[in-house]
């Protein structure tokens, strides 16, 4: 069970929905900031499984979060999986650019 949204979700979830983002309203509402928190607590601990779960339940009701689209590709990328990572890096650079994300997709690129 998704945890629910809190009061400090509401601020980015509106900004989510101003930029005229995708919401799968059919999909179970989740609390952004406890995803991401518990997503980060797992990535430290090792446990990437987890936190592709975590970053997952978010994309399942926000899919173009571009932060937890950089959050799945990145522990996409420390369990080996470089295409897929490289894939979902590409997508959230199209959603919202960042300079460090650009550097790193090309430098995956350059890899192959």
């Amino acid at each position: 069970m998704p945890p629910p949204p809190t009061p400090a979700d509401k601020s980015l979830i509106e900004a989510y929905r101003e930029r005229g983002l995708r919401v799968e309203e059919g999909a179970p509402d989740v609390s952004v900031v406890t995803a991401r928190e518990r997503a980060q607590e797992a990535i430290k601990a090792g446990n990437y499984a987890l936190a592709l779960e975590w970053a997952e339940l978010v994309l399942a009701r926000y899919p173009s979060h571009p932060e937890f689209l950089r959050m799945k590709a990145s522990v996409l990328l420390l369990i080996g999986e470089k295409a897929k990572a490289i894939q979902v890096y590409e997508k959230a650079e199209e959603i919202e650019s960042i300079p460090s994300v650009r550097k790193k997709l090309d430098e995956l690129e350059k890899e192959d």
